[in-house]
């Protein structure tokens, strides 16, 4: 009688403790497929996030690459106009610059 108490003592453990390492694992489980998820989330919206970046950093390129050709044409707009009028826009004795000394007054 007391060999079957024993035994049937260990078996409700070892099913207690099978039980337990089930729960355990399922939990991990759980949790591991959770983080899983959440890694594949967070990956999409970095690819997201980098494309909308580099969406707007090719805009913002655009929009100075296209001043900067409007102010390189201004450029040489402002050099065609002082040439036809005989100055040398980089030259620092302009003899026809009112505001230089010993230019006409």
């Amino acid at each position: 009688m007391l060999s079957r108490t024993i035994t049937a003592a260990a078996a409700l453990a070892a099913a207690v403790a099978v039980s337990a390492a089930v729960c355990r694992y399922r939990a991990v489980h759980r949790v591991l497929a959770r983080e899983r998820v959440q890694h594949r989330l967070m990956d999409g919206c970095l690819h997201r996030d980098m494309d909308e970046l580099r969406t707007r950093i090719g805009a913002v390129l655009a929009r100075q690459r296209a001043a900067e050709a409007v102010l390189g044409e201004a450029g040489r707009v402002v050099d065609e106009a002082l040439a036809v009028h005989g100055t040398n826009p980089h030259d620092p004795n302009d003899p026809f610059d009112p505001y230089q000394e010993g230019g006409p007054v």
